[in-house]
């Protein structure tokens, strides 16, 4: 191999570790970084620092560039924890231009003039060969890349697509976007630190405009052809693209036309990707691949899963209001230990609202949140869940690309989600908790499709099963119902009764009052942000409050 060639696929080694780098931030948890560069450039200049100005002897200096990179790769998350897509786009925009401004006009970064001399790309620090600094660049992005991919496998894995996929869904599984964010970013700069020190040792040099916007805008442009939710579509494309910008000198002259047009072209025609999550490349693979188990192995599989303890929630003259909109007034309700509690209303009485109050998604003006004599005041929706409730919300909003048996695992990892070093362990593939929870709620034959492709039943049914797989003492269901054929409302019956029967509270939103009185051990009605009446089913069904708030006849016709 000629050191022409050998220049080129080490380059390609180098960017298609970028690519890899920022397929994580990008494509398994959301954020559309413009930054990137700016790392890329932060591990060259401190390999280049660290060897030339204080005398870290090479390879060591790579350790400070993964520290650095990785701790910047979190400076550059604390936008994305705050900011939606746009504005965090520019904002990862202007720190590319300051990073590279810094290096630009510092004396201590050499300024415009850049640093040399640094020592090259060798196995044993002598003089390195072009095939050489090729061997461990590619080296070197084969280890990324898997350990890149084995990352992806653990909790943590599961744990960014969730956040990608609906943060407050997450959220509700006691998953922190925001330290999963952090932890993403800091991830993608580590990485983004590796390439930095490959690339200064293998030029030799380096300088500000090596690590400009237009840098930046490679990589995402490298990202978005190879295909979001892949690593290696990613980094195959940062190879060819390499390879076709040195080959045709007109690429080189209009870098920034060609990368941004090819993003444009992708993102308007083929938006998935040649390798991306739902691309047609992608899902030709998979049908090629032999088939996979085909329902649960659920023998003796419920013993597994013995009755919780029942948890009883208090709700004290709570009040919420947005504006000048009293939605919440004083609301005080309570749902015994191990019984189902249904809550009915018009449109507009504020139901999904208290369920939000209670969950933690917003917080109460005032008033008491109780589980078991414990005050939930100032708990975030993450800890809420911890402590022991879940809930499901009005539209079924299951996680993309996972089987029912994965989305309610995830729901088993509460424990290993709650923090880094927890979330690196694997899931564990056909877990015992997992299997007993699908075989009570009746998915054992589904537990291998594709979640979002079920029935909108089977969709709330695999929603409430992952609720349950939390350990959830107490279980919010929105409007469950919503939807369903009466069969499909009997079934949903069945399934919360089993639920109360094993130990769990469950409070229901519904506006079928049949499915509630049928399904209730105890109704509450809400109108107009208050409690007009709670009781039994056949007494709430016969008061004549309710039969004029809720039926809409007036009272004196209903008595």
């Amino acid at each position: 191999m000629n050191a022409y060639t050998a220049t080129i696929f080490t380059t390609g080694s180098i960017f298609a570790i970028l690519a890899v780098s920022l397929s994580i931030v990008v494509g398994y948890t959301g954020q559309v970084s413009l930054a990137q560069g700016a790392l890329f450039g932060v591990g060259a200049y401190t390999a280049a620092i660290a060897t030339l100005k204080f005398g870290v002897p090479y390879p060591l200096d790579l350790i400070f560039s993964i520290i650095l990179t990785a701790a910047m790769g979190m400076l550059v998350a604390l936008p994305a924890v705050r900011l939606r897509t746009d504005f965090l786009i520019l904002t990862t925009i202007g720190i590319n231009f300051v990073v590279v401004a810094i290096f630009q006009y510092s004396s201590f970064f050499g300024a415009a003039g850049g640093i040399v001399g640094i020592a090259p790309l060798t196995f044993t620090g002598g003089r390195g060969a072009p095939v050489t600094g090729l061997v461990i660049a590619f080296c070197t992005f084969l280890i990324c890349l898997t350990l890149a991919g084995l990352m992806l496998r653990t909790w943590f894995g599961q744990r960014v697509r969730a956040v990608r996929d609906d943060e407050d869904a997450a959220r509700s599984l006691g998953i922190s976007s925001t330290s999963t964010k952090l932890w993403a970013f800091a991830i993608s700069g580590a990485i983004c630190g590796v390439a930095g020190w490959l690339y200064a040792h293998f030029v030799g040099s380096v300088f500000p405009g090596e690590f400009g916007f237009l840098t930046s805008v490679q990589i995402l442009a490298m990202v978005i052809v190879g295909g979001s939710g892949s690593l290696i579509g990613p980094a195959l494309v940062a190879f060819i693209l390499i390879w076709a910008e040195t080959g045709v000198p007109a690429l080189e002259t209009y870098r920034l036309v060609f990368y941004g047009a090819l993003v444009v072209l992708f993102v308007l025609v083929v938006p998935t990707g040649i390798l991306g999550e739902n691309s047609f490349l992608r899902r030709f693979v998979v049908r090629l691949r032999p088939g996979g188990r085909r329902g649960a192995n659920v023998h003796g599989a419920r013993a597994s899963l013995s009755p919780g303890i029942a948890a009883r929630l208090s709700v004290a003259h709570v009040s919420k209001r947005f504006g000048g909109n009293h939605v919440l007034t004083d609301v005080t309700v309570e749902a015994a230990p191990g019984e189902i509690l249904g809550i009915i209303g018009p449109n507009g009485a504020g139901k999904s609202t208290l369920f939000n109050v209670i969950s933690g998604l917003i917080p109460a003006d005032s008033g008491t949140i109780e589980l078991d004599g414990a005050s939930l005041a100032g708990a975030s929706v993450q800890r809420r869940a911890r402590a022991g409730i879940g809930r499901t919300f009005q539209t079924a909003r299951l996680f993309t690309g996972m089987s029912v048996l994965q989305q309610v695992r995830l729901g088993v990892g509460i424990v290993f989600t709650s923090s880094f070093r927890r979330s690196m362990r694997r899931p564990a593939p056909r877990d015992p908790k997992v299997l007993a929870i699908l075989d009570l709620i009746g998915l054992t034959e589904v537990a291998d499709r594709d979640a979002t492709a079920l029935s909108l039943a089977e969709q709330r049914l695999v929603e409430i099963a992952r609720s349950v797989a939390m350990g959830s003492r107490v279980v919010l269901l929105d409007e469950p119902g919503a939807g369903l054929t009466h069969q499909e409302l009997a079934q949903l019956s069945a399934a919360l009764r089993t639920l109360r029967d094993s130990g769990i509270t469950v409070i229901v939103i519904e506006h079928s009052v049949d499915f509630i009185m049928g399904t209730c051990d105890r109704v509450v009605v809400l109108t107009g942000g208050k409690i007009l009446v709670a009781g039994a089913p056949a007494e709430v069904r016969a008061d004549p409050r309710v039969i004029a708030a809720y039926l809409g006849q007036p009272q004196e016709q209903a008595s």
